[in-house]
């Protein structure tokens, strides 16, 4: 069963923000031309599409599994929408708190594109034998023994057995 904890996280936090973000647009269509402060909005692309980006970013943020390359794409597409909101906000009259308000956002995601990745690269048989594994030194002095299966004999060894054999007659002349 799900806990009222499972959906409360950063990622569905995002998306409710992304979907905020898209009913602004669609609920007041007029208002890069009402607030000159947004009318650098419109410069980067048309007023609507923000809407279609940050709906279809937030639809792609949830329908994604947890680990994978489709939520590592949403995180880096949302990342950009958030950064270019900030830039628009920064063109317009250079106002600070929305620059610095996207600009953590985007931050946030990015941290999240990060935690994915981990997450992603967590289910590879590489992660588990070297990440996950502790470093020598701690093994060490765990007790852990150098080799757990023994191995035959090293390069050097080898060598030094073929340089002490006999001559044997017609390969070696």
């Amino acid at each position: 069963m799900y806990s009222r904890w499972d959906l409360i996280n950063p990622t569905n936090i995002l998306a409710l923000l992304l979907f905020g973000m898209a009913f602004v647009v669609y609920h007041r269509p007029s208002m890069p031309f009402l607030y000159q402060g947004y009318s650098q909005f419109t410069t980067i692309m048309p007023w609507a599409w923000w809407g279609w980006a940050a709906a279809g970013i937030a639809v792609l943020l949830l329908l994604s599994p947890r680990a994978g390359p489709l939520r590592l794409l949403a995180h880096a597409m949302c990342g950009t929408y958030l950064l270019a909101v900030a830039a628009s906000f920064g063109g317009a009259n250079g106002i600070a708190f929305g620059v610095t308000t996207f600009t953590i956002l985007a931050g946030a995601s990015g941290l999240l594109f990060a935690r994915t990745a981990v997450h992603w690269a967590a289910q590879s048989s590489w992660w588990a034998r070297v990440v996950r594994r502790p470093p020598r030194w701690l093994r060490r002095l765990a007790g852990v023994p150098r080799r757990t299966r023994p191995r035959g004999p090293s390069f050097r060894q080898r060598v030094a057995r073929w340089w002490r054999r006999a001559p044997r007659k017609g390969r070696d002349g």
